[in-house]
């Protein structure tokens, strides 16, 4: 089992190693495979089927840029038409590949509250030559405001719940960190959008996935088919809500936390 895991940790690094955009970027993916510094030694660039995807010099940004990620998401997100809603965007990943798919036959709408990722998303968008995209900086939830969102060491772990991660494991650092950052519901921002019907929504929040849907209320009635990633007592409460709207909830993979409902 043991040389199994290393032959597979050794199979993803070499594919990855493969996405490199130029040879700089390779070379960069190469040196961390050698010596697992926490970060890389150049800003790197990924280029897979999925798009074009800036990932700067976080390790955590490439493997969740490139091909060997959630691949059980994959036929999930093949949309050809319509407006698709990623609700915690991260830098973006299912944004672009939806909207590489779709081009000009639908829209797109990254949410997000890091600024960091922000920014990414936001080079992303215009290194993919993305006209159908529009980037929100703000946590989703069932209120409009202000709100802490906790800064994790994993770019993908920030949260607006403080101890959401060790809740899940008891060995996770606490964040000590946060920034205040702005939250709106999705309702409202789809009416300033002037967006009357949704194909496809996910949401990743770690841990807010209820407030998202609070705040989706309106939404729901067009229903969209819903990707979400939940975890403990907060899974059987968006069932009960999502069936008020006459959706069917299922796990996808056995062994992970995502839920698709249609």
């Amino acid at each position: 089992m043991h040389i199994t895991n290393i032959k597979n940790k050794l199979i993803k690094g070499l594919g990855i190693l493969k996405e490199g955009r130029t040879i700089k970027d390779k070379l960069a993916l190469l040196f961390y495979l050698l010596t697992k510094n926490k970060r890389l030694i150049f800003n790197v660039t990924l280029k897979n089927n999925d798009g074009i995807f800036y990932c700067g010099k976080r390790m955590e940004s490439v493997w969740v840029a490139s091909s060997f990620h959630e691949p059980y998401l994959k036929d999930f997100f093949n949309l050809n038409e319509g407006v698709f809603i990623d609700i915690g965007a991260n830098i973006g990943k299912y944004s672009i590949k939806v909207g590489n798919r779709i081009k000009n036959k639908g829209k797109i709408i990254a949410i997000e509250p890091e600024p960091r990722n922000v920014k990414i998303i936001k080079k992303n968008k215009e290194i993919n030559k993305l006209n159908n995209f529009t980037v929100v900086e703000a946590a989703c939830a069932a209120e409009d405001g202000l709100t802490d969102l906790y800064i994790d060491e994993i770019p993908g772990h920030h949260s607006l719940i403080k101890e959401y991660h060790h809740g899940l494991d008891n060995n996770a650092k606490i964040p000590d960190k946060n920034i205040k950052v702005k939250k709106i519901k999705l309702d409202n921002l789809l009416r300033s959008l002037d967006i009357k019907k949704v194909e496809l929504i996910k949401i990743d929040v770690e841990g807010a996935e209820l407030e998202v849907l609070k705040g989706a209320i309106k939404t729901l009635k067009m229903h969209p088919k819903v990707i979400f990633e939940s975890r403990g007592k907060t899974v059987g409460k968006i069932k009960t809500l999502l069936k008020k709207f006459n959706y069917s909830v299922k796990r996808i993979d056995n062994k992970k936390a995502y839920y698709f409902a249609q």
